[in-house]
């Protein structure tokens, strides 16, 4: 139903012009024809909000002056635009379909006005009012070109994405926050935090602190209770969820090197199913770490297992006792034991489309997450009663360093699906961390995250136009990005593409 209502609605968005660095495009706007001004010495905000949305919004005007003024400009007599009033209706968490609308107005002079139901609504409209403002520098005057505006926005799916990998290579919590601070710029409402897999285990916890101590790929490269907790509410402050990701039963080998005694003997790539000691451990540490990832969602992976794995005596003896005729219902059946670990301490699961595809044993609250490139998987999903998140392999992957920017933008997660298209939660971008680390995971991720961001938050009367219609948004939307010290490479580029050559971040075209 919800994906209905904004499909109505956008037939009412309009294009914006050409070169101006609304990304991504709003639900639906008005605009004039007057460029006006404004002096941030001299201009008022005010807050109507009760607490604590209200010492929220105040953090955020202070992060919004830092952001849109980031000149010394000339002194004004007056500033036609004198005073930004912000008012928030409720109090809400920041969960799974929190409302993230606002109403921005902006009169050629007087007050302009952000008026939103959450917070993280406001958040969203302050960020498209510092697009909306630039620097004249032979006037030495901040101006607003297009007054009056008037623009009505929500996203089109609630869930919208980055995953980050730190397991393949650490991420240190600076990087983590300096890209909490350009996914909100872009509206991206969700860090996938890949914590933990088979080459590292970074992630601290106070019942068993031996899995980082011999987990993790050095002393130094882990993290502490207290930066898990500024992640998340770093996060929180700017609108972004954390989604933590604890994948099992595969992808588990750093376990091994603290507790082997949870796989089979043969074998230490994937956890145990017929140990009943994997499950006290599993409910230890997400009991654990459900106190600092506030989320009601959890992610437990559960992709890649390799069968052969779990082929040995004491599994097949197992299998025989409880009536499981083969490896895959015994996948189902340690699928179906996690996912109500996850629901006992009141987690909702996401799990991988391997839960769907190798078993049909997965709880049907638990969320599935399409990665594999077949068309019919998400409706699969839908129609076993699953909500879905969507992240295709291959045209979503931004690891995959081929993959343009346009490539991402045509990917529409509903296009085919004959029912149910409001179980589809939405999508994002998946930055796996083989091949990246701090010192090139900006560039990587942006701009191409950019497109994705784009396709999930705005009407399809807006994205179903293609890319050439959005290319000059989205290279000013890279400047903006980069006047604001976001690591962004070229429009025309592939991944980690450097400018070939001297020229404006206008006017960059590696594809030729």
């Amino acid at each position: 139903m919800l994906t209905f209502v904004l499909y109505a609605v956008s037939t009412f968005a309009e294009p914006i012009p050409a070169g101006s660095p609304l990304w991504p495009h709003p639900l639906s706007y008005t605009a004039g024809t007057t460029r006006t001004s404004l002096d941030p010495n001299l201009l008022s905000l005010t807050v109507t909000a009760v607490e604590p949305a209200r010492g929220l919004l105040n953090s955020a005007l202070e992060r919004f002056r830092r952001q849109a003024f980031i000149h010394e400009g000339s002194e004004m007599k007056a500033s036609p635009v004198h005073s930004l009033e912000v008012s928030v209706s409720e109090n809400s968490e920041l969960q799974l379909h929190v409302d993230e609308s606002y109403v921005l107005h902006v009169p050629v002079s007087g007050v302009a006005t952000l008026s939103a139901t959450t917070v993280f609504g406001a958040y969203h409209g302050l960020h498209t009012l510092s697009q909306l403002i630039s620097f004249n520098f032979t006037s030495g005057c901040y101006e607003l070109e297009g007054a009056p505006w008037h623009i009505e926005d929500r996203p089109l799916y609630p869930h919208r994405e980055l995953l980050v990998d730190s397991s393949r290579h650490f991420e240190p919590v600076v990087v983590l926050t300096h890209l909490i601070d350009s996914m909100a710029m872009a509206k991206i409402n969700v860090l996938h935090w890949h914590i933990i897999d088979s080459q590292s285990f970074p992630a601290p916890s106070r019942i068993h602190p031996e899995f980082s101590e011999k987990g993790a790929f050095s002393a130094g490269e882990r993290y502490t209770w207290q930066e898990l907790q500024e992640v998340v509410e770093y996060g929180r402050a700017r609108g972004v969820r954390v989604v933590p990701e604890f994948d099992v039963p595969a992808h588990t080998d750093s376990w091994a090197k603290s507790h082997p005694e949870l796989f089979p003997m043969s074998c230490k790539a994937a956890l145990d199913p017929a140990n009943d000691m994997v499950y006290e451990v599993i409910g230890e540490l997400l009991q654990d770490w459900s106190e600092v990832f506030t989320d009601d969602v959890v992610h437990l992976g559960t992709d890649e297992l390799i069968e052969s794995c779990w082929n040995n005596t004491l599994d097949v003896t197992f299998m025989a006792a409880h009536g499981i005729e083969s490896f895959g219902d015994l996948f189902g059946y340690f699928v179906e034991k996690v996912v109500g670990i996850a629901n006992n301490i009141g987690k909702r699961a996401t799990v991988w489309d391997e839960s769907i595809i190798r078993s049909n044993r997965t709880p049907a609250n638990a969320v599935v997450q399409i990665w594999h490139g077949d068309p019919g998987l998400l409706q699969k999903a839908i129609t076993a009663g699953h909500d879905a998140v969507y992240t295709p392999d291959g045209p979503w992957y931004l690891d995959g360093l081929g993959v343009t920017w346009e490539d991402m933008y045509k990917i529409d997660p509903a296009a085919n699906l004959k029912e149910a298209p409001g179980r589809v939660l939405g999508g994002g971008g998946e930055m796996w961390g083989e091949t990246v680390d701090p010192s090139d995971l900006e560039l990587t991720v942006w701009p191409r995250l950019a497109a994705i961001a784009e396709r999930l938050w705005s009407p399809v009367s807006v994205t179903s136009q293609g890319p050439d219609a959005a290319r000059d948004r989205l290279e000013a939307f890279r400047c903006f990005l980069l006047q604001r010290g976001v690591g962004s490479g070229p429009v025309g580029g592939r991944g980690r593409d450097a400018p070939p050559g001297p020229g404006s971040c206008l006017q960059l075209d590696l594809l030729v």
